[in-house]
């Protein structure tokens, strides 16, 4: 069983290591990107931010790529 207290760097670390692995494109890589960039707000917003961007280019018509723009909208608006 896997303990919820791994480190951010780990966590993005693993998702490094998947997405080198199985080497995804468009929406499934999309949630890659994606899922690093919730890590990183907590801790590098700017970078969060950036990580949004690439996402959105990957599949802008994804529901997630919708999502993000909701999301920049709403918690990066002032950058």
């Amino acid at each position: 069983m896997r303990s919820n207290s791994s480190k951010p760097e780990d966590t993005l670390a693993a998702i490094d290591k998947l997405i080198e692995e199985k080497k995804p494109t468009g929406a499934a890589l999309q949630e890659a990107v994606f899922m690093k960039s919730s890590i990183l707000f907590q801790t590098d917003k700017a970078k969060a931010k950036e990580m949004l961007i690439e996402a959105q280019k990957l599949a802008p018509k994804s529901e997630t790529g919708k999502r993000i723009d909701d999301i920049l909208e709403r918690f990066f608006k002032d950058e």
